[in-house]
């Protein structure tokens, strides 16, 4: 397999979709990768973005509540009758955050 530069730097005055486009070729021109392991390799690069962005909300939270904030500010005290709340109730809100978020950029 040969080396290929992934680097931005040849790409530099390009959007982003075009700088994909141009990766793709590259790899899939250069190496016989199929097309589909690059589409599923940027899917899961993108859940993996998601996810470090949800723990990044989570780590705020935590570190607001050793400062005294109620954890009532981000959630619900009594949640389906779960008081705490339960952590599949923080990942919700976390993953609900993240997309408001990133509905606002």
């Amino acid at each position: 397999m040969t080396d290929i530069d992934l680097s931005p730097s040849d790409y530099e005055a390009c959007d982003f979709k075009k700088y994909l486009e141009q990766l793709r070729e590259r790899i899939v021109n250069r190496t016989g990768i199929p097309l589909a392991f690059f589409n599923d390799a940027l899917a899961l690069l993108r859940v993996v973005d998601k996810l470090d962005k949800e723990a990044d909300w989570l780590a705020l939270v935590l570190a607001n509540a050793s400062c005294g904030v109620p954890l009532t500010e981000y959630i619900d005290s009594d949640i389906n009758g779960m008081s705490p709340s339960g952590p599949e109730h923080w990942r919700e809100v976390a993953r609900k955050a993240v997309e408001e978020a990133d509905e606002i950029r």
